[in-house]
């Protein structure tokens, strides 16, 4: 067994892990083939719809990350005459009128396509999604990316899918108007703590009180692929830094399991007992970003 540590900005996770040993070729039969298939439809049937727990902390750790490798960027505002800087966007998307469809298959269809838009025509790379429904029932997206669109760009893309789907036709019917005010977009400006906001909003409904069908959340491989706690084994050097800084940890701040162990120590704080790791963090970061762009 190897000793790892897992280094989140806001916790330490210390595990064993077996040594790797070359796995057996094992050959699969036809009827292992057809009952792999049954066990998985049987828990296709069986999916949870609810936000769980886990869920929940992979949403927090790729948010936290994403937020934290964003650099500053400007925007000039025509109607203020005004430049602002900021990190990340929000762009939430609704519905012009009652859902038609189920859950899964608006995520499918309507979002699908609109993300795939946006990413052949509008260079969108790095996003993290989330659903949620309103008090109509209609589901709805709240999209974090790292770029600043334009509402009308916006608009103009999910009007096009809402459209096809059927709902500009109900909307017109009801309000006699083709282009509804269906979108929001803002950048994240006016906000001091980000990532404390952006966590908040996007894993508020712990509960499970407001269920969606399938996925809550997802975001893209860009994200998945780097935004991830780093990494470190008992044979890597800086490990005499996790060590020195987990046995300084209270007992109040320690989570003890039979398999791992959970200390509350805020990344900063190792930056205080060495140096070496805050560089060693920077160039992580920078690692990410370079990878991210």
């Amino acid at each position: 067994m190897i000793l790892n540590y897992k280094i989140g900005l806001n916790r330490i996770v210390a595990y064993n892990k077996p040594r790797e040993q070359k796995k057996k070729k094992q050959i699969k039969s036809a009827s292992y083939g057809i009952q792999s298939n049954l066990n998985f439809e049987e828990k296709e049937e069986k999916k949870q719809f609810s936000f769980s727990r886990r869920s929940i902390g992979r949403l927090k750790t790729r948010l936290q990350w994403f937020v934290r490798q964003a650099r500053f960027k400007t925007i000039y505002s025509k109607k203020n005459k005004n430049r602002y800087s900021y990190k990340l966007s929000m762009i939430t998307l609704t519905l012009a009128s009652s859902q038609k469809e189920t859950d899964t298959k608006n995520k499918n269809y309507l979002l699908n396509h609109f993300l795939t838009t946006m990413r052949r025509s509008h260079k969108l790379k790095n996003y993290i999604w989330r659903a949620e429904k309103q008090k109509n029932g209609n589901i709805h997206y709240h999209i974090i990316v790292d770029r600043f669109y334009h509402y009308s760009i916006i608009r103009a893309i999910w009007n096009n899918v809402l459209l096809k789907a059927g709902y500009i036709d109900d909307y017109y019917k009801k309000h006699g108007k083709k282009n509804p005010n269906s979108i929001d977009v803002h950048a994240l400006k006016n906000i001091k703590n980000v990532e404390a906001y952006l966590i908040k909003y996007m894993s508020k409904d712990e509960n499970g009180e407001n269920e969606i069908e399938g996925r809550n959340w997802t975001c893209s491989n860009s994200i998945v692929q780097n935004c991830k706690d780093i990494i470190l084994t008992e044979k890597d050097e800086l490990t005499d830094v996790i060590e020195y800084a987990i046995n300084k940890c209270p007992e109040d701040k320690i989570i003890k399991d039979d398999y791992f162990c959970i200390y509350l120590i805020k990344i900063e704080e190792i930056f205080k007992i060495c140096k070496e790791f805050q560089y060693y963090f920077s160039n992580y970061l920078n690692q990410m970003r370079y990878k991210l762009n």
